[in-house]
């Protein structure tokens, strides 16, 4: 299913910016764009023979797993670390996977889960995001995107990075419309303080291993990002730019969305929202050239998010 494309005028006016647009991957099955490249995933191991698929995730590439696993009658298990919110934990059972809770962060979660995988036969390990079929799977949007916008390439596309799957998934996609796109959209890459690992591996030429997770934004906790991912954001033609937003403009990009759109994101997407308001700075552009710019935001959902969390979130940065 194509996800909509909403023009935003007030976020227009908001970042000073020619034109906003909004590509709602919230309006995915499972409330962010990760069940796209789910679903090539385990159409191809549904194929291959496989019965049970694990994943590791934070949240809601487990989700997206166990969505495209049981259309497919495939059985699931999921690791999550303990950080995971109980109602991700209970939303992930409720569409009928198992659910192991192991460690406090994803990276322990996940060296969990390939464990198991390597001793029980007929059983797959899927990735929460580094694996090409789901990068593919991800770059349909680009196609949408491009169909949307009636083939006229955006000058920015501006989105949240954790492990990186999401930005491939762009890159790919941009590859496939074009030279026009290839070579005239910049992408910015949007992180928190506290999630750095694709600002630190843009910054040193290769894939630097944080230390620890330290931010609210959950979703983008991967320590490293993925050597395929950042070898195609090195080299993308329009340039790949970091951007870095506290957890405070995180929620406050959150807020952004709920007030004018009432969408209510998670803080890694919120964290692509207040990115928006540094891209004269990152890419060491004029304010003339800023405000021509056509920005396309990509809503990457997230079910990591109530009004509860929302609330707590808030009360956390102070706001």
């Amino acid at each position: 299913m194509a996800t909509p494309l909403v023009e935003s005028v007030m976020l227009r006016e908001a970042f000073k910016v020619g034109k906003v647009y909004l590509k709602l991957e919230n309006c995915r099955p499972t409330g962010s764009f990760k069940d796209r490249g789910m679903l090539l995933l385990c159409e191809k191991l549904k194929k291959d023979g496989v019965k049970r698929i694990i994943c590791s995730s934070g949240g809601n590439a487990g989700l997206a797993a166990t969505y495209a696993g049981k259309k497919l009658d495939l059985d699931v298990t999921v690791y999550v670390p303990s950080s995971t919110s109980e109602m991700m934990i209970d939303r992930i059972r409720k569409h009928g996977a198992e659910v192991i809770v192991h460690g406090s962060i994803w990276n322990e979660a996940d060296e969990k889960a390939r464990e198991v995988v390597e001793h029980d036969e007929g059983v797959a390990y899927v990735p929460p995001y580094d694996d090409e079929l789901l990068w593919m799977g991800h770059s349909t949007m680009i196609d949408e995107l491009y169909k949307q916008l009636n083939g006229i390439a955006p000058d920015v596309i501006v989105a949240s990075v954790g492990g990186g799957g999401l930005l491939a998934g762009i890159l790919i996609g941009l590859e496939r419309r074009g030279v026009d796109w290839l070579e005239n959209t910049r992408v910015i890459a949007a992180e928190t303080e506290g999630t750095a690992s694709m600002h630190e591996a843009l910054k040193s030429g290769k894939p630097v291993k944080l230390e620890k997770i330290a931010s609210i934004a959950s979703s983008l906790g991967a320590l490293q990002v993925c050597d395929g991912v950042l070898k195609m954001a090195l080299n993308h033609p329009a340039g790949t730019y970091s951007v870095l937003v506290s957890d405070k403009e995180a929620m406050e990009g959150c807020m952004l969305l709920l007030n004018e759109h009432r969408i209510l994101c998670e803080p890694a997407c919120g964290a692509a929202v207040a990115a928006c308001r540094k891209l004269g700075k990152s890419m060491s552009i004029d304010s003339k050239r800023q405000e021509e710019l056509t920005v396309v935001i990509i809503v990457c959902g997230g079910g990591n998010i109530s009004y509860d969390l929302l609330r707590y979130y808030l009360h956390s940065v102070g706001l």
